[in-house]
């Protein structure tokens, strides 16, 4: 006798889905709800990265298997109602994932220059018609209302920038950060708000300079509005002007340090407010320190190694790159006691 005979035969009835309790939909929703990303994801394989090509060319790439998404996510289109309580229930418990890369946001943006004598001379035809921005994430702003978690990840090139030179440039004046304020306005009740700075390389930038406009274009968001003087979703303005939350074991707390309040002028909109902000290159990197808000400071922002010991105060929206590039590699005390040990022993002597 096979085992498929000597069971009893279950008939399952149908029943409407809406007559369950609505603690019993959340479950399912729960079950059912991914993680969204903005943009979607691409549908291609992705293969190895192009340092392991050049490493080892006769390596056979394999393409990582692809996610596929659950079928019965689909449940939201089967009516206004279910809609409504699955996307509730998804902006509660799921982290949402926007990204900004050369793929939404204009590869090619105008750099201006400073005219010269023999430029001023030449008759040149007038500007074209400054192209229409184009929103970095197509989400309806109920929902931008109800996100708990998010984690904004910034894939930056050097074009992205909008100069020609890093040195010359403003953070505030960053046509990117604008737009992802403006876009970001009406995340309100956001609990969690991580930002992801990767930065791709220039032959002739160092990554440092958008790591460190990055930071502080977006440090203060959520705290004080951002001077502009630029159309709110305005990717092709180039500035002419020159100058989770995640628990992490704390070692010890770091010294208050007050930030210099900024001067405003036009009031762009302040946007949610960041709990943290990584770094990344597209290669190899040493492992490099991060910002995050120190809970026994007044959630001041301080800097954490890998290991999420605190190793120093920010030094606030005024600091210069050579100070922010000495905290991003600032070695811990409590990673590495013997280098230190070693340096008092030479002060000493």
């Amino acid at each position: 006798m096979s085992l498929s005979t000597s069971l009893p035969q279950l008939h399952v009835q149908p029943f409407r889905f809406m007559d369950m309790p609505p603690e019993l939909r959340e479950m399912v929703y729960e079950y059912l709800v991914e993680d969204p990303y903005y943009p979607p994801p691409s549908t291609e394989a992705t293969l190895s990265s192009p340092l392991l090509n050049w490493l080892m060319p006769s390596w056979p790439l394999q393409p990582a298997p692809e996610k596929k998404p659950k079928k019965g996510s689909w449940i939201f289109l089967a009516s206004k109602q279910i809609y409504a309580e699955y996307i509730d229930v998804g902006c509660k418990k799921s982290t949402f994932h926007l990204s900004v890369s050369p793929a939404n946001y204009p590869k090619s943006i105008p750099i201006t220059t400073t005219p010269t004598a023999s430029s001023t001379a030449v008759t040149s035809s007038p500007p074209g018609p400054i192209p229409a921005a184009q929103n970095l994430w197509t989400i309806a702003p109920d929902t931008l209302k109800q996100i708990r978690k998010c984690d904004i990840k910034l894939v930056i090139t050097s074009p992205m920038l909008g100069v020609s030179d890093p040195r010359s440039m403003v953070p505030d004046s960053w046509a990117l950060a604008h737009q992802v304020r403006a876009e970001l306005r009406h995340v309100s009740k956001v609990q969690e708000l991580n930002l992801h700075v990767k930065a791709i390389g220039d032959p002739l930038w160092n990554p440092l300079w958008v790591w460190y406009h990055a930071t502080q274009s977006f440090k203060n968001m959520g705290t004080a509005p951002a001077p502009s003087a630029i159309p709110l979703l305005s990717p092709t303005f180039a500035p002419t002007s020159h100058p989770s939350t995640h628990s992490h074991s704390r070692s010890r707390s770091c010294s208050s340090r007050s930030c210099t309040p900024e001067k405003h002028h036009v009031d762009d909109p302040v946007g949610p407010k960041l709990n943290r902000i990584t770094f990344s290159l597209d290669t190899w990197s040493p492992g490099e320190n991060h910002l995050e808000r120190d809970p026994s400071n007044q959630n001041e922002w301080a800097w954490f190694c890998t290991q999420g010991h605190c190793i120093g105060s920010d030094g606030g929206v005024d600091m210069p790159v050579r100070e922010f590039c000495a905290k991003l590699y600032k070695e811990c005390r409590a990673c590495r006691p013997a280098d230190w040990d070693d340096e008092s022993e030479d002060d000493e002597a």
